[in-house]
């Protein structure tokens, strides 16, 4: 499938069609928000991909209170534009290793919701600093 926003066309797919180049757009839904420290600039959620594969979904310099509000589980389809991959490696406290795959969007706007055109972009976390200097456009 493909995902319009604005001018720009993406190809959705799940995690292994995103790995083999053939779409670079991907669409999951969202199971659970994982609970986070106060003062996180990131929050994470449980989804599973188009496939049913579980994957944990990052999403960094965002207003966690607000962005939570909008991920339903179980209701809230999401489609994760220039998704970064990496592989999680955890030993739990009986030896055993729990592998699973994570996806980081490196900006809520990134991310967007059931509807097309609709993105968690509004949600992005404002800067706790000022330079104190102003740029103007010429």
């Amino acid at each position: 499938g493909e995902l319009v926003q604005g001018t720009q066309v993406a190809k959705v797919g799940s995690l292994s069609s995103l790995r083999a180049g053939a779409a670079d757009c991907l669409v999951g839904r969202c199971v659970e928000v994982l609970p986070v420290p106060e003062g996180q600039t990131s929050t994470s959620a449980l989804c599973v991909d188009c496939n049913g594969k579980l994957f944990v979904l990052s999403v960094f310099f965002c207003d966690v209170k607000n962005m939570v509000k909008q991920l339903s589980p179980l209701k809230t389809l999401l489609f994760v534009r220039k998704p970064d991959f990496h592989a999680v490696s955890v030993q739990l406290s009986d030896g055993s290793v729990l592998e699973y795959e994570g996806v980081r969007a490196l900006h809520p706007s990134l991310v967007s919701l059931n509807q097309l055109g609709s993105h968690l972009g509004s949600h992005a976390a404002s800067a706790d600093f000022s330079t104190g200097q102003t740029v103007s456009a010429s």
